[in-house]
């Protein structure tokens, strides 16, 4: 069963880092992330990436500069550059939870573009990793829950959705998705009280 969404990003709008509290950073570096952080506050977002690209080969270990780039790659849909991005940033902060989340949309939609399972399979593994570091966050499940959909392991997607439930209770999306697997694996009864409760609480209205 395919899903009837393709979740790109979280969060709307790209929270910028500022690197102006590490003063380990190459000031040349700093001075081209923050030209690149006035770069993407006018919209010009291929400046800013130039940006950013300086400020990384001029500093191949400034984390904020990659995570930068990497956000605008992965809005842009240009989702290898993204993961080249990322996969810089959680080798140099092992325990940035976002940046372990970013990796994993990043590999999930090259997964949906190529039809690469391997691909979403490695999405599972950013996810576990920002998970284990993030537990509770409730967009970090229903992401999970996703990717074991297009994975077809229905069982473990349902788990996942449960997550999210316990998380919380009123998202109507996760009942309804728990419906769809539950339905999936003939479970029919189950499904339509899932379903119920979803539109009980605004789903499709």
């Amino acid at each position: 069963m395919r899903t009837k969404r393709l979740i790109i990003l979280a969060i709307v709008v790209i929270a910028i880092f500022s690197a102006g509290c590490n003063d380990k950073v190459n000031e040349e570096a700093l001075s081209w992330n923050q030209k690149g952080n006035e770069y993407y506050s006018y919209g010009l977002d291929e400046e800013a990436i130039g940006a950013y690209e300086k400020a990384t080969e001029i500093d191949p270990e400034y984390a904020d500069a990659w995570y930068n780039m990497g956000e605008i790659h992965l809005e842009h849909g240009d989702y290898e550059e993204a993961l080249v991005a990322f996969d810089n940033v959680v080798e140099l902060e092992p325990k940035n939870s976002s940046a372990w989340y970013y990796k994993s949309l990043s590999l999930a939609n090259i997964g949906e573009n190529q039809g690469s399972r391997q691909s979403f399979e490695g999405a599972i593994v950013a996810l576990d990793k920002a998970i284990e570091l993030d537990s509770q966050n409730e967009t970090l499940w229903d992401t999970k829950t996703w990717v074991l959909t297009e994975l077809g392991s229905y069982e473990e997607a349902i788990e996942s959705c449960d997550k999210v439930i316990d998380i919380n209770p009123e998202n109507a999306d996760a009942w309804n998705m728990k419906g769809s697997l539950l339905h999936e694996l003939g479970r029919t009864e189950e499904a339509q009280i899932c379903k119920d409760k979803a539109k009980k609480l605004g789903y499709g209205s």
